[in-house]
């Protein structure tokens, strides 16, 4: 589902106008994301820690208006909800893209992707295209702790779903487990007051998660992941 954007109302129609003039409106913000808890909690459950930090950030920026819109055929839309374009470590040692959907809580999300993940694990590797406009991309880089990305694109101009690396978990100062998240959006659409709120909401949803009374991440994980094999 998806909504139509009326640009001649639309309070950001001198933005969006003026940044549709660039060569490369993109631009990325790269911060470090707190999370010991989710981290202790996945190695409790035995979950995995990849998955769960998919949902978060999945939930996160579907909160996030701006991060669901899109333009297309020079129309601004915007979707009820954003999937994920996800990358799967084959055993080949070269990754899969897959597409995981959207779901609002942690059981369902757990049922629908972990089948998802073992099986493209199994599968030979290859690069998956996928032409939807309702994505988000992420991709992860578990061995590099990066302060700053760029992403390959085919094109600058009209590249509206936004990437979203993540790296490597590693101790701060403080002792605390911190992860680097980035977010790479088009300025046509998103300005970087979007992108805080992305981030607290991902903290907020971090917090509940693992609060669930009368849930267990094992019992989901397990039997989810009897379906992938």
């Amino acid at each position: 589902m998806k909504k139509k954007i009326e640009i001649a109302s639309w309070p950001r129609r001198s933005h969006y106008e003026y940044f549709r003039t660039f060569d490369c409106p993109m631009f990325s913000i790269t911060s470090p994301v707190r999370v010991d808890a989710l981290y202790r909690y996945a190695k409790r459950e035995g979950v995995s820690f990849f998955i769960l930090c998919l949902f978060v950030l999945l939930k996160a920026l579907n909160r996030v208006p701006q991060l669901r819109q899109r333009v297309e055929e020079g129309e601004v839309w915007e979707y009820e909800s954003v999937n994920a374009l996800v990358p799967v470590l084959a055993a080949d040692g070269e990754f899969t893209q897959i597409l995981v959907e959207y779901r609002m809580g942690l059981p369902d999300f757990l049922e629908h992707a972990v089948p998802l993940v073992q099986a493209a694990k199994l599968a030979p590797a290859q690069a998956n295209p996928c032409h939807r406009a309702d994505i988000a991309v992420f991709s992860c880089l578990p061995w590099i702790p990066f302060t700053q990305v760029a992403s390959a694109y085919r094109v600058f101009r009209d590249q509206y779903f936004s990437p979203y690396p993540l790296g490597k978990v590693e101790e701060d100062v403080s002792g605390r487990m911190v992860m680097p998240v980035a977010i790479q959006a088009n300025h046509v659409l998103v300005d970087g007051g979007a992108c805080g709120p992305f981030l607290r909401h991902s903290g907020r949803i971090v917090r509940k998660s693992i609060q669930l009374k009368g849930f267990s991440c094992t019992q989901h994980y397990l039997r989810a992941n009897r379906k992938g094999n």
